[in-house]
């Protein structure tokens, strides 16, 4: 949002103040600067208020449209005798850059992938362009230029797409490509789609004038109840179906009409599917990254529905925003806790005889144990296991008392 809001509203400031006001190059670029920070600040505090991603694909859409089409007319099409006629030039460069623009809206996620990889490369190779002496900034001053003649003399394109131009372009469109590889190979692991987002101030308004509805324990006294498993079923393809089944009803009650509060849901996310992972710390932390990071994403998916966060929110933001912690982090952390914990409550836990051995012996195997991995991090801190201080004092076993019956005083009285 800020880095789109920015350029357009730097372009729009620097062709109206180079046209209508007789300031100095360096005064109007100064200028122009002040108002596209503002320009990127309205549209970022719009985005926050709002929480609409139309207002993404728009910014999106125009400036990658406009970069499209000052592509095109900088090619020698531009030279063609249709363009001289500013009527017809300006006419033709709007319907381009509104094209894209509407297309950018129907086609939502490929085009803010398209646009966001050639804008960005673009804007990257301008640093190098005046190391190397290409015309690729004429693309944009060409339009500038013809924007702020006060003469209306068209901006010529002497000799178009030199073989440094070549080289430069050919760059350009190598580097797009593997932006938009790498941003749609991510997308491929996500859940859901982008939604209309709760609005910040709608939902803050409900939150502030409707009363509590529902109420729901705290995250401490909710039981967590262990791990489901179905008979010859891979857990790894019946927790997720379970999970989407819960994120389905959990979008269906996040409705901006029900006024539900962010509170609320993070409580319902924590009682359905957060009590699920960290009951079953001790099987994840073996598992893969890729299956993590499924379990993950549907995590942070439930997240996203609970704060009314949209889907482009970074992830540490999403997390700061819900008062939560990365979810391998977290298992990791209940991993090593249930780890300590069997092993300092000794012969009183019953998997203190399988943790116990395992941390003198290491074995090779795939996955690595529980016990295998969190005894190499013992052994690095040299801490002793013999000195662990258990969390609840062990019970002592008390030695066996006989009781004899013909030396109780009922036994031995006399009638």
């Amino acid at each position: 949002i800020l880095f789109f809001g920015l350029l357009m509203s730097f372009l729009v400031g620097f062709i109206l103040t180079g046209k209508y006001l007789s300031f100095s190059k360096e005064s109007i670029a100064e200028l122009s600067m002040v108002i596209g920070i503002l320009g990127g600040l309205f549209f970022l505090f719009l985005w926050l208020w709002l929480r609409h991603p139309i207002i993404l694909f728009l910014l999106n859409g125009f400036v990658f449209g406009f970069l499209i089409s000052a592509t095109i007319i900088y090619t020698p099409l531009g030279n063609i005798e249709i363009f001289i006629n500013n009527k017809n030039f300006w006419s033709l460069l709007s319907l381009g850059t509104l094209c894209i623009a509407v297309f950018t809206i129907a086609v939502p996620f490929l085009m803010t992938a398209v646009g966001s990889s050639v804008v960005g490369c673009y804007i990257m190779l301008l640093f190098y362009d005046d190391f190397v002496g290409t015309r690729l900034s004429y693309i944009i001053l060409n339009i500038i230029k013809r924007a702020v003649s006060r003469t209306r003399i068209f901006a010529a394109n002497d000799f178009p797409f030199q073989t440094n131009d070549i080289i430069m372009s050919t760059i350009w469109v190598v580097l797009s490509l593997i932006a938009m590889i790498i941003w749609l190979r991510k997308r491929q692991t996500t859940v859901y789609g982008i939604t209309k987002a709760n609005s910040g101030y709608f939902t803050y308004s409900l939150a502030r004038n409707r009363e509590s509805l529902v109420y729901l324990p705290p995250e401490h006294d909710i039981t967590h109840q262990p791990l489901l498993r179905e008979n010859n079923a891979v857990f790894y393809q019946t927790f997720p179906q379970a999970t989407i089944k819960r994120l389905n009803a959990l979008k269906a009650i996040t409705a901006n009409s029900w006024g539900a509060r962010t509170t609320h849901l993070l409580q319902i996310v924590n009682a359905t599917i957060h009590s699920k992972l960290e009951c079953g710390c001790h099987v994840f932390i073996t598992s893969s990254k890729s299956e993590i990071l499924t379990i993950e994403i549907l995590y942070r998916t439930a997240l996203r529905f609970a704060t009314g966060l949209p889907k482009w929110t970074p992830i540490p933001i999403l997390l700061k925003e819900a008062g939560q912690i990365s979810l391998s982090l977290r298992i990791r952390m209940l991993a090593e806790r249930f780890f300590l914990k069997n092993l300092s409550s000794v012969e009183i836990s019953p998997l203190f005889h399988y943790l116990r051995p395992l941390t003198r012996r290491l074995r090779l195997k795939k996955p690595v144990p529980l016990s295998i991995r969190l005894s190499e991090q013992i052994n690095k801190l040299g801490i002793d296991i013999n000195f662990l201080i258990p969390s609840h004092p062990p019970l002592q076993r008390q030695e066996k008392i006989r009781f004899y019956l013909d030396t109780l005083p009922f036994q031995t009285k006399i009638y």
